[in-house]
């Protein structure tokens, strides 16, 4: 086994355990009560929300349930302040890879 291939084992590793921890956070904190709060988004994402919201009526989707999930992706993927951020696919910004 290469010397390259482990250390991409190593850090495969790392990102999981990292990932599986901050999972079990998100969980955590999404299972809390909830509270009203104000939240300016970006008009084209409400909209995007309105529609999936819309398209997703028969499946009864909320828009809270919606954002909610986006806040738990948020806390899987930075953690907490000052914690290395989890590159994506879809998200690379120099975090873990």
């Amino acid at each position: 086994m290469g010397v390259t291939k482990r250390r991409s084992e190593r850090r495969n590793g790392q990102r999981a355990r990292i990932l599986g921890e901050r999972v079990a956070l998100a969980r955590e904190l999404a299972a809390s009560p909830t509270v009203t709060v104000t939240l300016r988004i970006p008009a084209r994402l409400n909209e995007w929300l309105d529609g999936y919201v819309h398209g997703a009526w028969p499946k009864k989707v909320r828009k809270q349930e919606l954002v909610a999930e986006g806040l738990r992706l948020v806390v899987a993927r930075r953690g907490g302040p000052g914690e290395t951020c989890v590159s994506t696919d879809l998200i690379d910004e120099g975090g873990v890879a």
